[in-house]
């Protein structure tokens, strides 16, 4: 017995009532199933830069791992003010000393290169999207 569609639901995102397709249908449309499971996970952005990058600076090592008074943050390669994005392919981690000596310098070409090409290579290998976005909380947006 085929069950026909249940009039009724309320979307989990929008909270507009729709009539379901399906017993596990639970948003109105895709838009709304994106941005549902977007919000949910947007907080792990962080996390996963960090993770790929095994909790440690891509440019000197340090990492709170092994030394507690490390601080890891976001470091843009491309500065957003110089076009850069805020993909996975754009950012490393950085400890708060390399990350503040480096300001607003510009890497050098052949710097540029190899850290893109670093950065690619542990996208890959973590199974990240070079080109997924890297949404943070509003401290995070804050600070970088």
């Amino acid at each position: 017995m085929k069950l026909g569609p249940m009039k009724g639901r309320v979307c989990h995102q929008c909270e507009k009532v729709f009539d379901a397709t399906g017993p596990k249908q639970r948003f109105c449309c895709e838009d709304c199933r994106e941005m549902w499971y977007f919000e949910r996970n947007h907080n792990r952005g962080p996390y996963l830069l960090f993770e790929r990058d095994n909790f440690s600076c891509i440019y000197c090592g340090a990492s709170p791992i092994s030394d507690p008074t490390v601080e890891l943050q976001m470091d843009h390669i491309v500065s957003r003010a110089a076009g850069g994005s805020d993909r996975f392919d754009n950012m490393v981690t950085a400890c708060d000393y390399c990350n503040n000596a480096r300001g607003m310098y510009h890497h050098k070409p052949e710097v540029l290169e190899r850290l893109l090409k670093e950065v690619k290579r542990r996208n890959a290998e973590a199974g990240i999207s070079d080109d997924l976005l890297i949404v943070t909380t509003p401290y995070h947006q804050a600070m970088t």
